[in-house]
């Protein structure tokens, strides 16, 4: 199986769903070793994250039923086509095209959002915060470094000082637009646990990014954020909490 084969079948790919389904096994094993393919792989379940959590936040009316039947007119005895069983085969029909709609969005659009800085936010916030897995898990923040100059991504970044007090567990490479992110992923321990991520790009990477060294803040798909460029460098620290949370990490 080479590359564009595998690539093929992940195409149908569904992070954490297809993790233990058997045909994808071998092109999952090869994505590990092939870097472009890995960084596609990455886009590519960003994507279905984002896609998944659309649908999950498409509310499907609770009347819907009976605004459907609302708009039939009143016979002494119903047709066929407006019993009620008919009108909710044609409702859950309606849903499945919808869904199919999404799917082909889905399959013929590697990355959903605009090549922005608010699409490029929202990507790295997305993958965040939903279910994802690490490239490496690692304690050795020198490993990560190897493991990015491997994969093409950034490797000469300037970690800020909170981090330092962090447990690193292990870090992934995005792809964006063609280009590589460095994801480093800690854990806050103590009292109140949480994730950081540190999220490292070249600064032409997006190119209306905040041209400032002084972190501008946000919140997007409920993480904190700050965000800030240095030198060719643009990053993205994220975590769950408030600003106040992040502002003791810079």
């Amino acid at each position: 199986m080479n590359a564009e084969q595998a690539q093929q079948i992940l195409q149908n790919y569904r992070p954490r769903v297809d993790d233990g389904d058997p045909q994808f096994t071998a092109a999952l094993a090869l994505a590990k070793s092939d870097p472009e393919l890995a960084a596609w792989l990455d886009a590519h379940c960003t994507s279905y994250e984002a896609l998944r959590r659309k649908l999950r936040q498409t509310p499907i009316p609770e009347d819907l039923r009976d605004r459907i039947l609302a708009r039939q007119p009143v016979r002494a005895r119903a047709s066929w086509w407006a019993r009620p069983a008919f009108v909710a085969a044609v409702v859950v029909a309606a849903l499945g095209v919808n869904l199919a709609g999404y799917f082909v969005f889905w399959r013929e659009t590697p990355v959903i959002a605009e090549n922005n800085f608010a699409g490029y936010l929202q990507m790295t916030t997305v993958w965040a915060s939903g279910g994802y897995s690490m490239d490496i898990k690692t304690e050795d923040a020198e490993a990560l470094r190897r493991l990015f100059a491997e994969r093409g991504s950034p490797t000469d970044y300037v970690l800020v000082p909170g981090l330092a007090a962090l447990s690193l567990e292990g870090g992934n490479v995005l792809g964006w637009e063609g280009r590589k992110v460095s994801v480093l992923c800690y854990q806050k321990t103590g009292p109140a646990e949480a994730d950081v991520w540190f999220f490292v790009a070249e600064r032409t990477t997006v190119p209306d990014a905040p041209a400032t060294e002084a972190p501008r803040f946000a919140t997007a798909n409920g993480l904190a954020t700050a965000t800030w460029t240095r030198g060719d460098r643009l990053y993205i620290l994220a975590a769950r909490g408030s600003r106040a949370d992040l502002e003791k990490l810079l």
